[in-house]
């Protein structure tokens, strides 16, 4: 727990007031709107308990009660005309207050005393989480309003966080905060020999889900093996965990090349395939996840890297660098994406070692040993320091090159950077919006609005990515031009009105809209017609659990059906309010399976190995264009535990 905080705690019972709000309708006219109660007045409290799962109550949490309220207007009357101003700081305007207190061995803090308002409650302990639908936040927080009572939450009301209870507005709120207690993950590092080996970078990855793909991302902090090659990994959720080494690694050029910078998957190999998951239960210490790394081996890639981008970069006095100091070496095929290693190929004495200067060099040789078989695409990146205007950013340039890695070495490798492809389009909006909502304005869209972004859909490297996801502006007449895409497959997204949807997308007039993906080969030049319509169907239901009872907060998902589900534009997501109730705006025409989950990890619906189990689980619904199918109602898939 941090020490200075805890000068600030008072006791778990009780906590000083805020300062005294106005008096209910001070400095305003009561007609219109009163003022909030003050402390003295409301004489509110919230009593916070947080609680494991399981029920067992969690103390040494500190609790932070944060006073921000929406601030009411109030009618004054002045000379001339009525004023509309906004209440004073102290009860709802710019200025929150902020009371701190600390759980009791019953998990308990008490926060009396306090004015009408809205409070965000927050929950922190070191080692502790808590739960907000399929994430694992270092916190538990929820916001709650004090003050005279009302009645529960409307049909449309936003349901409470995952892990919280929240009533309606009272004059005592007694709140319940879920948190889960971390878990430690311990285990040896051997070396090829089965030895010890010390200084070993090691790191846990979860699996999340991003455009369809499994990706591992790295959880927590990466730790290092002692002298007897022991790690100790801790603060982990409950959750399956893949274990390597070699996190962030960054290999670097000698006089006699570069050595490829493998990761080893528990329990020992350079292989995800064979890689296996490391099952956490909350609050659980596991032990003996030993990593045994294989024995150097692998073979020797070499070539030649050619920047055919004019310009360069400048130096300090004037020079000009058009060397390519990095590049990655990306597997194919593999069943997660992850963020391939750095590799330095240059350094200023491994050149002079080989006689030669980077400046104004065409060519940059590179030479990487240890790299096992495979297949992979070699990324030379290059980043031009020069931006065309004030303001831009440097342009990216990259290189594609695939490489096959058997039992021999490769060399004679040749990889041009050239400017990327580029793609000359046109947008075309059709239908109408359909009939505007009573007191709701039609959502207009301005065709010169309308933003297309690209997204890569293969495993790049983080600079290709960042360098790839490139958006286009769409002019008054529809036309919109992209430079510069690396060779790959994209999707496209944009955010569009309620009701519009995209339509129809055709590549060099080949119709790619069901499967989403367009493919663009190196230094192309290709067209594209994409057409948004308005006037999309609504699907409104209601989700309930396996005895009828409402379910709020649950994951609404729609999914198209085959042959369609590689166009995510054609996904749909929302979450049901209090009463259990969803609405979906803006579906394309066609046929589609409507899930409902308590926990779902987000984008999981998108990746077709994770929808395996459950695709017998939707309701069958087909969408026509304008129409709105209601009462839909289905059974929530229950989470995982």
């Amino acid at each position: 727990m941090n020490g200075s905080l805890l000068t600030l705690v008072i006791a778990a019972q009780f906590v000083a007031p805020p300062p005294q709000a106005p008096q209910r309708g001070q400095a305003a006219n009561p007609s219109n709107s009163p003022a909030p109660l003050s402390a003295t007045e409301c004489k509110c409290s919230i009593e916070v308990s947080v609680k494991r799962p399981g029920g067992e109550a969690i103390g040494e949490v500190d609790v932070t009660v944060t006073m921000a309220p929406v601030a009411p207007f109030f009618q004054v009357n002045t000379p001339g005309a009525p004023q509309i101003v906004q209440a004073p700081a102290a009860v709802g305007g710019t200025t929150p207050t902020t009371l701190t207190s600390t759980t009791d061995s019953s998990g308990r803090a008490v926060f009396r005393d306090l004015a009408e308002g809205t409070y965000s409650v927050l929950a922190r302990r070191d080692g502790y989480f808590g739960i907000a639908n399929d994430t694992f936040p270092a916190q538990a927080n929820v916001r709650v309003t004090v003050g005279p009572a009302t009645a529960q939450p409307a049909a449309g009301a936003t349901p409470p966080a995952r892990g919280a209870v929240v009533p309606a507005r009272q004059p005592v709120q007694q709140i319940t905060l879920s948190m889960v207690q971390g878990s430690t993950i311990a285990g040896r590092i051997l070396d090829g020999n089965r030895r010890p080996a010390s200084g070993v970078q090691v790191g846990a990855y979860r699996v999340l889900y991003q455009l369809g793909h499994r990706v591992l991302v790295q959880f927590g902090a990466a730790a290092k093996s002692d002298d007897r090659g022991e790690y100790r990994l801790f603060w982990y959720p409950p959750g399956e965990y893949y274990i390597h080494t070699g996190v962030g690694p960054m290999a670097f050029v000698t006089s006699a090349g570069t050595s490829y910078p493998n990761f080893t998957y528990y329990p020992g190999t350079q292989d995800q395939r064979s890689a296996m998951p490391v099952a956490v239960r909350e609050g659980s210490a596991i032990s003996g996840i030993d990593i045994s790394m294989p024995a150097a081996s692998g073979v020797t890639i070499s070539g030649t890297i050619v920047n055919t981008i004019p310009g360069g970069r400048a130096g300090p006095r004037g020079q000009i660098n058009r060397s390519v100091p990095s590049v990655f070496l990306v597997p194919r095929n593999m069943p997660f994406f992850e963020d391939p290693p750095f590799i330095s190929i240059l350094s200023g004495s491994a050149l002079a070692a080989r006689g030669e200067n980077p400046l104004n060099n065409y060519e940059t040789r590179f030479e990487i040993h240890g790299v096992p078989p495979g297949t992979y695409d070699l990324y030379p990146v290059y980043i031009d320091g020069s931006p065309a205007a004030p303001g831009d950013f440097p342009r990216y340039y990259f290189a594609r090159t695939p490489i096959e890695v058997a039992s021999e070495n490769v060399t004679g490798i040749q990889s041009v950077i050239q400017p990327g492809a580029s793609i000359k389009g046109h947008v075309t909006i059709t239908g109408n919006p359909p009939a505007a909502v009573p007191n709701r304005t039609v959502q207009p869209l301005n065709i010169a609005n309308v933003r297309l972004q690209f997204q890569p859909r293969e495993n790049l490297p983080s600079p290709v990515r960042v360098g790839s996801i490139t958006s286009a502006t769409v002019g008054a007449d529809g036309a919109f031009d992209m430079v510069n895409l690396v060779e790959g497959q994209y999707s496209i997204t944009t955010a569009l009105p309620a009701d519009a949807y995209v339509s129809e997308i055709r590549l060099d007039s080949r119709d790619v809209f069901d499967e989403g993906i367009m493919s663009i080969a190196g230094h192309s030049q290709v067209n594209m017609e994409v057409t948004i319509s308005r006037g999309g169907g609504t699907i409104q239901g209601t989700v309930q659990d396996a005895k009828q009872n409402p379910v709020a907060a649950a994951r609404i998902t729609l999914i198209p059906d085959q042959p369609r589900r590689g166009n995510l534009q054609l996904y749909k997501t929302a979450t049901s309010t209090a009463m259990g109730a969803f609405t979906l705006n803006g579906v394309a025409p066609g046929s589609y399976k409507l899930f409902a989950w308590e926990q779902i990890p987000t984008g999981a619906e998108q990746n077709s190995d994770f929808m395996r189990e459950y695709d017998l689980l939707g309701t069958s619904v087909n969408v026509t264009a304008g129409l709105a199918q209601s009462n839909i109602q289905i059974t929530a898939i229950p989470a995982k535990h």
